[in-house]
């Protein structure tokens, strides 16, 4: 970090700033993306063609589970480092979502006798929206036409109400919720206490962020800026 702030030549505490948050955004998004993309891959095959873990729900286990183990549980080690450092540029939101799935991933990737592979597995497909996101992310860096922008953002929002409001709210948090009432004799509290605040905290915020994605898209659209402001701007 030191060596690529320094070598941005940054004079201003402000200008040190800005470049310390486009590196903060560069290393959050990037492995984000690609952690997406991977994840959601490996998911759906469990969730909907595994047949070891799709026949036992709780203690169901295969090569593809651990793979997404590894790469979940990997990610959000780097994820969580990522938003301790920049705490005050990133927000306590992803923050604690990366706590979470941390915590989850390990206990459950770890287990052997009981590794509740689908249920984490179902949460794993809300990352289907996440490229959308960063794509958009990444539009707006590259100054866009606000019509991109808006269009965009527009397939963000329907990615992320179909991933994370009707498969989460309506089934995945159902079904989880579901097997912790009726809790199996040979889960320990620590496991389904986790499930049980990973799956609040999920459902608190996947609908927080549908509600503010919402105001952006219906209340405060991108508008393209007049040739004035623009010249101003420059």
């Amino acid at each position: 970090y030191g060596a690529l702030l320094r070598r941005t030549r940054a004079r201003t505490s402000k200008d040190r700033d800005d470049a310390l948050r486009k590196l903060a955004d560069w290393d959050s998004k990037f492995p984000t993306f690609v952690h997406a993309i991977v994840a959601t891959l490996l998911s759906s095959y469990c969730c909907f063609m595994d047949e070891d873990i799709m026949g036992d729900k709780l203690h169901g286990s295969s090569k593809a589970w651990e793979a997404t183990v590894g790469c979940t549980a990997g990610f959000f080690v780097w994820d969580l480092c990522i938003h301790i450092r920049h705490y005050n540029l990133l927000g306590w939101a992803m923050l604690v979502h990366a706590a979470l799935g941390l915590a989850t991933f390990t206990i459950c990737g770890t287990s052997q006798e009981m590794p509740c592979a689908y249920y984490c597995c179902s949460m794993l497909l809300f990352e289907f929206s996440t490229p959308f996101m960063i794509i958009r992310w990444i539009a707006i860096k590259l100054k866009s036409s606000a019509s991109t922008v808006n269009a965009l953002t527009q397939l963000f929002g329907v990615t992320f109400f179909a991933c994370r409001i009707i498969w989460g709210d309506c089934l995945a948090f159902p079904r989880v919720w579901a097997m912790l009432f009726n809790r199996p004799d040979k889960m320990s509290y620590v496991k389904a206490g986790l499930f049980w605040v990973l799956t609040v905290a999920s459902f608190a915020l996947n609908n927080y962020w549908m509600y503010r994605l919402g105001r952006r898209i219906f209340m405060k659209p991108e508008r393209p800026k007049s040739i004035g402001v623009r010249k101003k701007s420059q």
